[in-house]
This record gives structure tokens, sequence and C-alpha cells, in this order.
């Protein structure tokens, strides 16, 4: 939980190129992959190869996390679903911007969590 934490924080600083730019590689490690391997001779419009490092070292830390103690990264990930659903019941109860905001944050964790998953999972990755 601690390790969730420090990795949420993290990313919180990462997000000083546009957002969706970012955030669409976080939930992509292959296209991260791709973009990492190009640069700099080639970078993406918006983000620098330095923030994209910074989002691979922190894909790279979820892996190495997956791949040490599978157990625990996917309890992690049934954490998260928990939390998810108590907060959305939450929410349609009694509605709030701040839970609303946790709700988005926690569901971006879950897929960036899941896209390593499919990334490592995927029979298209290269080994």
């Amino acid at each position: 939980m601690k390790t969730l934490f420090i990795l949420l924080s993290l990313l919180g600083s990462v997000f000083v190129a546009t957002a969706s730019d970012l955030t669409d590689y976080q939930l992509n490690p292959q296209k991260l992959a791709q973009a990492l391997a190009s640069c700099p001779q080639k970078h993406p419009t918006h983000v620098t190869c330095d923030e994209l490092a910074q989002v691979g070292t922190l894909v790279n830390q979820l892996v190495i996390s997956l791949q040490t103690n599978p157990q625990a990264y996917g309890f992690s990930i049934l954490q998260l679903q928990t939390m998810l659903a108590e907060q959305i019941a939450q929410q349609r109860q009694q509605p709030s911007p701040q839970l609303k905001q946790q709700i988005a944050q926690n569901q971006r964790t879950l897929q960036e969590r899941l896209g390593v998953i499919r990334w490592l999972e995927s029979p298209k990755r290269s080994r």
C-alpha cells in the first residue's frame, strides 16, 4: 500500500506535459517502449524524452512489482476495484467533487496496473 502511494505521488509529478499524452503512454506500455526507442531522434508532440523516461521508470516499477510478487500485485488490483465500487456507491448517494476526483485517480491507477498485465501477456510483445 505504501508503494502504491509513492507511485501515485510520482505519477502526479510526471504530469508536466499534456496530461492526455502522458496518460496514453502510461496506459499503453508498448507504445511507451516504441516512443522511448525512437527518442531523441523522433519524439511525440508535447512530450519530451525526459518525460517519457520518467513514465518509463514508473511503468518499469510496476512491471518489477508484478514479476516480484504477482499475488500482491493482483491483491492491490482487487483492493482498488473494491475501493472504487465503494466510492462509486457513496458518490451516487452523496455527490462530492473530492470523491469524484478520487474515483478518477483510482480508475487511472487501476488502468495503469491492468495495462502492464495486458502488455506482459500480449502475444505481440517482443521478448
